[in-house]
């Protein structure tokens, strides 16, 4: 799956993407929750962002 790829390669470097396609508003919908969950992920303990943000 793709959300295991980015993890496991993308890593640190994804979140560069991640962050570009909110501002685009490309995170919409289901897209939308996978890369809030993969940011999330990557961020750890940096997450500054509720949910409902």
């Amino acid at each position: 799956m793709a959300y295991e790829s980015i993890i496991k390669y993308g890593g640190e470097n994804a979140l560069p993407y991640l962050l570009d396609q909110f501002e685009a508003g490309n995170a919409e919908g289901l897209r939308g929750q996978i890369l809030m969950r993969l940011g999330k992920e990557l961020l750890g303990v940096r997450n500054n962002v509720s949910d409902e943000t």
